[in-house]
C-alpha cells in the first residue's frame, strides 16, 4: 500500500486509482511499479487531468482505471463549448454551432473523430447527415476540421455496445479507422526526451522501471506530457516522482520548468513552479504585514494548487494564495531584466515604490543628457557673433529671456587659450535675468 491518500474517500491511491490491473502492460504489473504508477495518476489528477485524459497520456486502457476518478467528460460539463473546456475523448457528441463559413451545419450533431487536446484549436469531427447540402465537401463519412469555439459538448462516448440505442441519433465512428494522432508517435528519440542518465546510470531508477518496453512506453508518455500539457523537466520529476533526481532526468528535447523570462510574473499565472524559488508577497489582505517581504518556496507548487508553501524570515510553512506571490528568482537578490520594477534595490520596496523609483531615474537622466547637449552646444557655437546661438541662445529658448538678445550691443566672445588683451565690454544692461 502508498502512504498518498486519494482525494475521495480516503482510500489509499493504489484502491482509488486502478481497478484492474490484469489490463495493464505487463511490465507495469511489475512489484513495486503499481505502485508508482498509482502516485503517478494521482499528480496528474492535480493537474485537473480527468479519467480518460489520464488514460490518453499514460497510453493505458480506460477499462485499467478507477471509477473514482473525476470524468473529462462529467454530465455536469455538458452544454460547454469546447473553448472552456480542456480535454475531450473520440467518440465524444457536439452540437454545432455559429459557424459561419459552413453555416447550413449550424445545429447539427456531430461526432468526435480524434481526441480534442488542450493545445488543439480545431476539432475532426463527422457531421449528422454528413454535407449532402454542399456536394464540394463530401458524403456522410466525410472528416472536417471545426474551430472549437464552434463546438458545444453534448454528448459522453458510448463504451458499452449493448447501449447502442443512446448513440442512435449521433454520427458512428465505428466504420472510421482509428486516428493515428491518437497516441502519437514521437519523432524524437529516446535519449532527447528521457536524457542520457536514464541510460547511462539505470542504478538511479525507481521502482524496478527497467526494459525496453518501459523505455518505449515513458518516451511516449513524456513525449505528450511535454508536446500536450508543457510540462518542463522539474514537473515531469514531480509527476513520476523522481525529485531525487532532477538533474538525472530529461534529455535536450526537455526544457525546464521556469525560465529567466518568467521572473516578475504572479504565480497564479504560471503553471509549476519548483522548490527553492524565491517570490515577494504583494497586496496580501490575509498577511498584510508580511506584503514586500521575500519568502521561499518551501515545497513545489504544482499546478492546479491555489496556495503556495512559503517560508519567511521568522514565519515558516506560510499557505499564501499565489495571486499575491511575485516570482523573483532563485535568489532574493535576482534582478529581473524583463520586467521594470526588479531595478529598485531598496529591499521590501513595493512595486508601486519601484516603478516611481525607476521613472524619475530616467527623468534625472533626461536632465542630465539635456544639459550636456547644451554645453555642447554652446561650445561648438563659442565663435558665432550671433547673441541669439550657443549658451546664451539656449537660456533664451528655455527661460524666455531677451536680457541677451540685444543685437546692437557686439557679443562677447571668450577666449580661454589666447593672449591677447580681451575686448571692451559694452555698458551693462539695465535689465536682469530672472
Amino acid at each position: 500500500m502508498c502512504s498518498t491518500k486519494l482525494w475521495l474517500g480516503g482510500a489509499s491511491a493504489c484502491e482509488g486509482t486502478i481497478d484492474n490491473v490484469a489490463s495493464l502492460p505487463l511490465f507495469l504489473q511489475a512489484k513495486g511499479v503499481e505502485t508508482w504508477l498509482s502516485e503517478t495518476i494521482l499528480h496528474l489528477r492535480k493537474k485537473n487531468c480527468g479519467r480518460e485524459e489520464i488514460a490518453w497520456v499514460l497510453g493505458l486502457p480506460l477499462e485499467a482505471l478507477s471509477d473514482l476518478i473525476p470524468s473529462s467528460v462529467a454530465p455536469e460539463l455538458i452544454g460547454q463549448d469546447l473553448l472552456n473546456m480542456g480535454f475531450l475523448p473520440r467518440g465524444a457528441g457536439c452540437f454545432i454551432k455559429e459557424c459561419r463559413g459552413m453555416a447550413f451545419l449550424n445545429g447539427r450533431r456531430c461526432t468526435l473523430c480524434r481526441h480534442c487536446t488542450d493545445e488543439a484549436s480545431h476539432a475532426l469531427v463527422v457531421v449528422d447527415g454528413g454535407n449532402a447540402e454542399q456536394p464540394d465537401y463530401g458524403g456522410p463519412c466525410k472528416q472536417i476540421l471545426l474551430s472549437r469555439k464552434n463546438l458545444e459538448f453534448a454528448h459522453a462516448p458510448v463504451l458499452d455496445s449493448s447501449s447502442s440505442s443512446e448513440c442512435d441519433h449521433w454520427p458512428s465512428i465505428s466504420s472510421l479507422p482509428p486516428d493515428m494522432e491518437d497516441i502519437p508517435i514521437s519523432a524524437r528519440s529516446t535519449v532527447e526526451l528521457l536524457g542520457e542518465s536514464w541510460f547511462r546510470l539505470p542504478s538511479w531508477r525507481p521502482h524496478n522501471l527497467y526494459g525496453p518496453e518501459v523505455d518505449e512506453w515513458l518516451t511516449g508518455v513524456v513525449d505528450r506530457l511535454v508536446t500536450r500539457k508543457d510540462c518542463g523537466r522539474e514537473e515531469l520529476a514531480y509527476l513520476f516522482n523522481f525529485e531525487g533526481a532532477v538533474s538525472l532526468f530529461g534529455g535536450s528535447a526537455v526544457p525546464k520548468s521556469i525560465t529567466p523570462q518568467q521572473y516578475g510574473i504572479l504565480l497564479h499565472e504560471l503553471a509549476f513552479v519548483p522548490q527553492g524559488f524565491h517570490c515577494q508577497v504583494e497586496g496580501s489582505s490575509s498577511f498584510p504585514h508580511l506584503n514586500g517581504c521575500v519568502g521561499k518556496l518551501v515545497e513545489a507548487c504544482p499546478d492546479g494548487h491555489s496556495h503556495a508553501n512559503v517560508s519567511i524570515s521568522g514565519y515558516s510553512d506560510l499557505m499564501i494564495n499565489r495571486k499575491h506571490l511575485r516570482l523573483l528568482g532563485t535568489s532574493p537578490e535576482q534582478k529581473n531584466p524583463f520586467h521594470v520594477w526588479t531595478d529598485c534595490q531598496e529591499e521590501g520596496a513595493s512595486v508601486r515604490d519601484a516603478t516611481n523609483h525607476h521613472r524619475h531615474v530616467r527623468e534625472r537622466e533626461k536632465e542630465k543628457a539635456a544639459l550636456s547637449q547644451a554645453k555642447d552646444h554652446s561650445d561648438s557655437k563659442s565663435s558665432s557673433s550671433d547673441p541669439n546661438e550657443g549658451f546664451l541662445g539656449w537660456l533664451q529658448c528655455v527661460f524666455g529671456c531677451n536680457c541677451c538678445s540685444n543685437t546692437k550691443q557686439p557679443a562677447t566672445i571668450l577666449h580661454a587659450d589666447s593672449s591677447a588683451p580681451a575686448p571692451q565690454q559694452p555698458a551693462p544692461s539695465t535689465s536682469r535675468p530672472p
